[in-house]
C-alpha cells in the first residue's frame, strides 16, 4: 500500500492500492487491480478500478470495471467494459492499511526465508 502518489510512465504489471492518486502517464501501461482516492489515466489501464474520482483524458484507455463515485471520460478516451457508482470514501482504505500492511510484512518474511542458504543436515 502506497501512502503518497503513484506516477507511471511505464509498465507495470500487478495490484496497485494506493491512499493518494495514481496517474498514468501517456506512454504509461498498468495491467492489474487499482485502488486509490483518484486515478488519472492518459495511457493504458487494463483491470479492475475502485477509486473516489475517476478521470480518462484525451489518449487514454481503460478496460475492466470500475467502481468509482465521480467519472469523467475526456473527449478522445475510451472506457470499455463496466462502470457502477461508488458512495464510500478512502476510510475503507485507511481501515483495510493494517491488515495490507500485516500482508506486506508476511510476504517479506518468506521471501527472506526463501533467500537464506540452506544449512546442509549432518548425518
Amino acid at each position: 500500500m502506497l501512502e503518497c502518489n503513484l506516477n507511471n510512465d511505464g509498465h507495470l504489471e500487478g495490484d496497485i492500492i494506493c491512499l493518494g492518486g495514481v496517474t498514468i502517464g501517456q506512454s504509461g501501461i498498468i495491467e492489474g487491480t487499482v485502488k486509490g482516492d483518484r486515478v488519472i489515466v492518459s495511457g493504458f489501464l487494463k483491470g479492475d478500478i475502485e477509486c473516489n474520482h475517476m478521470e480518462i483524458l484525451k489518449g487514454g484507455r481503460v478496460e475492466g470495471s470500475l467502481l468509482s463515485a465521480n467519472f469523467t471520460v475526456e473527449n478522445g478516451g475510451i472506457f470499455e467494459g463496466t462502470s457502477k457508482i461508488k458512495e464510500v470514501s478512502m476510510l475503507e482504505l485507511e481501515e483495510e492499511k493494517p491488515k495490507i500492511e500485516e500482508e506486506i510484512k508476511e510476504e517479506k518474511k518468506v521471501e527472506k526465508e526463501e533467500k537464506k542458504p540452506k544449512r546442509k543436515e549432518e548425518k
